[in-house]
């Protein structure tokens, strides 16, 4: 790879963050709805993995959420090029 430019290298990156990126907001946005509707239901949790655990699973999502609104994130995803080809790293 000692021939390849660096910006090709950079955009490898870029895309494939913007990529994942993506696919985590996805993840997350569904996260979000299945607590809402978790929530608004309100079943017992007991005898099941999310007994004790409930309050702490909605801040894992909340701090996702978070960490996936992070303004660098926007900036790769507009950073991103669709012709590039992606074989740089």
């Amino acid at each position: 790879m000692a021939n390849v430019p660096d910006t090709k290298k950079c955009q490898d990156l870029i895309n494939a963050g913007a990529n994942e990126i993506q696919i985590v907001r996805a993840a997350v946005a569904r996260l979000k709805a299945l607590r809402t509707l978790f929530q608004t239901t309100n079943p017992s949790t007991t005898g099941t993995a999310l007994a004790g655990n409930t309050a702490a699973l909605s801040t894992s999502i909340t701090a996702l959420d978070t960490a996936s609104s992070a303004a660098v994130w926007d900036t790769m995803i507009a950073a991103y090029v669709p012709s590039h080809q992606g074989n740089s790293l």
